[in-house]
């Protein structure tokens, strides 16, 4: 797989400051999705790039995905590391035993968090949690928070999804496609947007053949057909069909990250996107501190089996080359 992002830092809070390293890349994309870059993306820094602290400086962020895995570590990161930012506003789904309140103080509980309840813990107030659903129409937000949204977000990360390789194609259907499709109705309303970073997977487009390029591949069936399957097909049908859809790829999550990169190309034109594909997201290496991890999902539970000498022996190709890069690695 080609990359020209080898500069960018593994932590995902920098993607947002369009890193100088993708710079020919995201003038590509610019004129594909037909933004202009906002004039204070060139008003400080070396070569007209801000830094990240300028970057963030006073500025609203509005993160989907912000319980998971890599959204703890963005969430830790931009209070962490831009104590002047403005409100980081989250998007949290209620569960029938859990309010949004609940899964905020879960979330705040991991040991990601430690560091900053020790040496800043002022900076939780500027963590504003927001009631919502990805799989409602407008993301399922009340109207007082919708224009919340609409009148202060500068920056948006979508990083909800689900990751379940195994997942039914409904299920990964609504929240990787109809999500994005929501959330981009949202930044278009937005009137302070200036950067809105879709998170999606080196590995939507495995089916290739060729080098993949970065480049949003068309489909062979439009999204829209595919989501009209939804409104008539029962589970056991939409089954049946699944083999067929996935187009050589091993996977529901693979397909639908696929598909909603090529909606955003399609509905997001004249947004300031960027779509981030990283690979096999590991523990942390340095930061907030060596060897985090939430979860013992793939690889995780891979290496800590070898660490404790539980697996010594796997059968595998040598000729292979494992593409797993870790949730943070910059220096504090």
């Amino acid at each position: 797989v080609k990359y020209h992002l080898r500069q960018i830092s593994c932590h995902v809070a920098a993607i947002a400051c369009l890193p100088r390293a993708s710079v020919k890349t995201l003038k590509g994309f610019a004129k594909l999705m037909q933004f202009e870059a906002p004039a204070e993306m060139a008003a400080a820094g070396k070569n007209g790039w801000p830094s990240i602290g300028e970057f963030y400086s006073h500025k609203d962020v509005f993160i989907t995905g912000a319980t998971g895995f890599m959204g703890k570590c963005l969430v830790e990161k931009l209070l962490r590391s831009v104590p002047d930012i403005g409100r980081v506003m989250v998007l949290v789904r209620p569960k029938k035993t859990k309010s949004v309140q609940d899964r905020i103080s879960d979330m705040l509980s991991s040991k990601v968090f430690d560091n900053l309840r020790t040496e800043q813990p002022a900076v939780f107030e500027k963590l504003l949690p927001v009631a919502g659903d990805l799989m409602e129409p407008r993301l399922g937000l009340s109207e007082s928070d919708q224009q919340l949204l609409f009148q202060n977000v500068v920056v948006v990360f979508h990083l909800a999804a689900t990751i379940k390789f195994d997942a039914p194609i409904r299920e990964s259907l609504k929240l990787n496609v109809i999500g994005v499709r929501e959330i981009t109705k949202i930044c278009r309303k937005m009137k302070k947007l200036v950067s809105f970073v879709h998170v999606s997977t080196a590995y939507a487009n495995c089916n290739q053949t060729d080098d993949i390029e970065e480049m949003v591949y068309p489909p062979q069936v439009h999204p829209d057909k595919i989501l009209s399957l939804l409104d008539w097909m029962s589970e056991e049908q939409l089954d049946t069909l699944t083999p067929s859809l996935l187009s050589g790829r091993p996977n529901t999550y693979t397909y639908t990250k696929s598909l909603a990169e090529y909606v955003l190309v399609q509905e997001a034109k004249g947004l300031p996107v960027a779509i981030f594909r990283p690979s096999i997201v590991g523990a942390s290496c340095r930061e907030p501190f060596p060897g985090w991890v939430d979860c013992l999902h793939g690889p995780s539970a891979i290496l800590v089996a070898v660490s404790e000498s539980s697996l010594g022996l796997g059968y595998s190709t040598h000729s292979r080359v494992v593409s797993l890069i870790p949730i943070a690695s910059s220096r504090p």
